[in-house]
């Protein structure tokens, strides 16, 4: 027979709740967005929302074209942050023509050099171990520069310990309509709105860096949430640990193994 006084609680329970595991706390996660500066990524930024951070985790936002700019630093400010976002691109000039921003000896992004610079900023992040590290490049524009290549690139996020992931994402382009020869009626037709698709260069490299860091690529269809959640669960790095599941990679788009 067990005599409890009033108010006592069974040393069964009592064991129980000492015994018991506690829950680890969420791991954090430091944050950068790469995010192409040009207006025909605007309508891609108008929808995009930053959603799925926890209350410590920190979020940079770095934009680049030709060069690189710290638009915000780490910040948990949500809203400061998709302000930033949807003003990308606007006061910039559309491309003209249907690849007009995809001269091979002019190239206009510095995709490459972007993902070193984007690496770097960790370091302003306080030296926490247990912090995961993201960074998020958007593109739309192709780089044919050979440097930094990918060596370089996998190099910079090791020493950062952070994934990569990349989104191929269309840009608007402004097509203008060739004059026809002899002149027709009812005359010239007025300019149109397209979508440029992914560009296959940068797309192709940035696979091989994202896929070497545990991250992967995404074309334009890609979810925020999605991809923190990957990285908030994942172990380690690759370069402290090689049996990361390749699993943990986003898939590649049918329409970008080529």
């Amino acid at each position: 027979m067990r005599l409890l006084s009033k108010g006592c609680v069974p040393l069964s329970i009592m064991l129980a709740a000492v015994v018991a595991p506690a829950q680890p706390p969420e791991p954090k996660i430091g944050v950068v967005l790469l995010l192409e500066d040009q207006a025909g990524l605007n309508w891609f930024y108008r929808q995009m929302q930053i959603s799925g951070l926890q209350k410590e985790d920190r979020v940079a936002l770095i934009t680049f074209a030709r060069n690189t700019k710290v638009r915000t630093g780490f910040t948990n400010d949500r809203r400061e942050l998709e302000r930033a976002v949807h003003r990308l691109g606007l006061g910039r000039k559309f491309g003209i023509g249907l690849f007009a921003d995809r001269n091979p000896s002019v190239p206009s992004v510095r995709i490459y050099r972007a993902v070193e610079h984007a690496s770097g900023l960790f370091a302003k992040l306080p030296a926490d171990h247990d912090t995961k590290r993201v960074v998020i490049v958007v593109f739309g524009d192709d780089d044919f520069s050979s440097k930094p290549g990918v060596p370089e690139m996998r190099s910079a996020l090791d020493r950062a310990r952070a994934n990569l992931f990349a989104v191929a994402a269309h840009v608007e382009s402004f097509r203008v309509p060739r004059p026809s020869t002899p002149p027709t009626f009812p005359g010239p037709q007025p300019g149109r709105i397209e979508l440029l698709p992914p560009p296959a260069n940068a797309t192709r490299i940035l696979t091989e860096v994202a896929q070497a860091t545990g991250g992967g690529v995404a074309e334009e269809h890609w979810d925020l949430p999605e991809i923190l959640a990957r990285v908030r669960n994942r172990q380690a790095h690759p370069s402290t640990s090689p049996q990361i599941s390749s699993q943990s990679a986003l898939p590649i788009p049918a329409a970008l193994q080529r």
